[in-house]
């Protein structure tokens, strides 16, 4: 062991910056409160237990995984759909296989396929950003 330590300690190292410190910063942070004249004061479990004790704290939970689980689920149905249609195809199959992973190529500030959403221009270089999805 003590033959590998100069090969590993660059990592240890490397994963106790830019790992541990900020996970231990922001469960420090999670338990402090900061005023508007950027005074911070520690509160301890307070947080989490006004955050746990909010009904719209567990609706949000509550929706955002059966978003996830709704996305998962019809991804996962149209990709082995989409594979099942491709791969008999001889013919015209890669470029059948690039048109449809296309969209997953942009982000999704780029895509309009919901119609018009709240947008700001930017001055500089007046690109439209979305602001919110509607």
């Amino acid at each position: 062991m003590e033959d590998r330590l100069p090969f590993i300690l660059p990592i240890i190292i490397l994963m106790t910056i830019f790992i541990a410190w900020p996970f231990i910063r922001a469960i420090f942070t999670s338990m402090t409160i900061r005023t508007m004249a950027r005074e911070t004061k520690f509160v301890g479990l307070d947080n989490y237990i006004r955050l746990y004790s909010d009904p719209y704290y567990h609706q949000a939970v509550k929706a955002t995984f059966v978003f996830t689980a709704n996305a998962i689920l019809f991804k996962l149905i149209f990709g082995l759909i989409a594979a099942t249609l491709l791969h008999p195809l001889k013919r015209g199959r890669n470029l059948l296989t690039g048109l449809v992973l296309l969209p997953g190529l942009f982000p999704r500030w780029c895509r309009r396929w919901r119609g018009s959403r709240s947008t700001i221009r930017s001055s500089a270089a007046s690109t439209q950003f979305c602001w919110r999805p509607d």
